[in-house]
């Protein structure tokens, strides 16, 4: 289903890529999907100066369960702008 989840989800993934340069999920072909579904992100535990509160909102952001992520992206941005990059 199509909605501001899937926003929030999409928003997530430029995010991570955006700071990394790599996409969330380690793997190839099956394995990435197998990490995507279970919703395990490559952690990035404050590295290269970021926040250290960013692995919770990303993996927030990125949650496999719709119901379990950001309700919106204001929602999603409110929790981003809280890290103080």
């Amino acid at each position: 289903e199509v909605g501001p989840r899937t926003d929030v989800y999409a928003l997530g993934v430029c995010l991570y890529e955006m700071v990394t340069g790599r996409l969330p999920f380690a793997g190839q072909s099956a394995g990435m999907m197998l990490n995507k579904a279970r919703g395990k992100i490559l952690p990035l535990n404050g590295q290269d100066g970021l926040p250290p509160g960013l692995d919770p909102v990303l993996a927030k952001a990125l949650d496999p369960d719709p119901g379990a992520r950001f309700a919106t992206p204001a929602e999603f941005r409110r929790a981003v702008d809280a890290l103080r990059f």
